[in-house]
């Protein structure tokens, strides 16, 4: 028999992660809107030179690049509790 001051355990995700999910989820959602809506090219300047590029390619590879950067820095502020 449990003792009577357990508390009991939470099993599912917590409210903060569901708020996380939800946001991600509208945030990949208008991303893909505006790249789609967004397909034609433009010229982009290089340190070396220049060229046209897909502006669909461009924001994509600017979110995953940013996706990229916070998850680690999520992954550093984890790592040094």
């Amino acid at each position: 028999m449990p003792a009577v001051d357990e508390e009991p355990r939470h099993h599912g995700p917590t409210t903060a992660q569901l708020v996380s999910l939800v946001v991600a989820v509208v945030l990949i959602v208008v991303i893909l809107v505006l790249s789609v809506a967004n397909r034609h090219d433009v010229n982009l300047d290089y340190v070396v030179g220049n060229g046209d590029v897909s502006l669909l390619l461009v924001i994509l590879v600017s979110a995953i690049a940013g996706a990229a950067i916070a998850a680690m820095l999520r992954a550093r502020r984890h790592h040094q509790r």
